[in-house]
């Protein structure tokens, strides 16, 4: 609807049309379109939160491991911005815990997915990251691993 008499009427300008094609690009998993869309979204609105966690797993999604250093502060910085934004943004907690972990960060990937753990209880992949954590480092903190029992699995019960 860019820039159409309809898409003026709905007050759908460009922006909301730009970020209908992102993430429908992200649904398809077409991660270089949604980090290249990204990066141009942002210059025009830099702190739309949506759009910067998306452009921090774009970079992951699409950054091969030996790469990451390099492109660290951008993709840190976009996911640091949605934090202060948001300080309980799941993928953005979720996102710049696993940046940290990808760049041999554990304890700072721990405290990242343990915040983003008690904002969405509930959530099996957060909880899941983070004893990936504390099982590679031998340990489990002392305040334990909160249960809910939606994330047990069958038997457990």
């Amino acid at each position: 609807m860019r820039g159409t008499w309809l898409g003026k009427v709905l007050g759908r300008g460009e922006d909301a049309t730009a970020a209908e094609r992102l993430m429908e690009a992200a649904e398809t998993g077409e991660w270089d379109t949604v980090l290249s869309s990204a990066r141009r979204m942002l210059r025009r609105q830099p702190e739309e939160v949506e759009v910067l966690a998306l452009a921090g797993r774009a970079f992951l999604e699409t950054t091969p491991p030996e790469a990451l250093a390099a492109g660290e502060a951008e993709a840190g910085g976009w996911l640091d911005t949605a934090l202060r934004l948001a300080p309980t943004h799941r993928n953005a907690l979720y996102y710049r815990g696993l940046l940290a972990w990808l760049r041999q960060r554990p304890d700072e990937a721990a405290t990242l997915w343990r915040r983003a753990l008690e904002a969405h209880p509930e959530d099996r992949e957060v909880r899941d990251a983070l004893v990936k954590v504390w099982v590679d480092a031998g340990r489990v903190p002392e305040w334990g691993v909160p249960v809910v029992e939606s994330t047990l699995l069958d038997g457990e019960r």
